[in-house]
């Protein structure tokens, strides 16, 4: 007779994978940002939807449409200046105000999906009617071309208490925004 495998006991587990010590991290940059530019053209090349749940938490917070956008042969100056460079932009779809009435804010209901509205509307479809966000949608999507603006922003940290303000690290990362159709 075999035991469950529920009632295995597995003590403190074991590792897989070797042990990497990736030693001082604090002196790296984000070298990969690259200034601003408006009107750049951008292929989509992969869309998925990621979920966000804070640690120990059994439902999802917040749903976001991740869209791996290349920036087009022509590049961000007309002579291929970082063609296919990849833009990894997170766009909110929804959040979980029935579980978390605290994210059924003022700037939710009216600023925070303006992004994904843009990028919606620069993909073809009505606001007032968005698609159906699926697997069909998300294949669909690769391959067409958009384009957007890229932005330079300084990361933030969270307060550390409540009513505390944001504070800038030094550090910056690229977001594109202003979302517009090709066609």
């Amino acid at each position: 007779m075999s035991t469950p495998e529920s009632a295995i006991d597995y003590g403190d587990g074991f590792d897989v994978t070797d042990e990497v010590d990736v030693g001082d991290l604090s002196t790296q940059t984000g070298n990969d940002v690259i200034d601003p530019h408006k009107k750049v053209r951008f292929g989509i090349r992969k869309m998925s939807v990621r979920t966000y749940q804070k640690d120990g938490e059994t439902d999802w917070r917040k749903k976001f449409l991740s869209v791996d956008l290349a920036v087009a042969s022509d590049g961000v100056d007309g002579a291929g200046k970082y063609a296919n460079k990849h833009f990894f932009q997170d766009l909110l779809l929804v959040a979980n105000t029935s579980v978390f009435p605290e994210l059924d804010t003022e700037h939710y209901r009216t600023k925070a999906r303006f992004d994904t509205k843009l990028f919606l509307k620069a993909l073809g479809f009505d606001p007032s009617k968005p698609p159906k966000i699926n697997d069909d949608f998300l294949t669909d999507g690769c391959g067409r071309e958009i384009y957007g603006d890229i932005t330079r922003r300084e990361i933030q940290t969270a307060p550390t208490e409540q009513g505390g303000k944001w504070v800038g690290t030094g550090e910056y990362k690229n977001e594109i925004r202003n979302f517009r159709s090709v066609e």
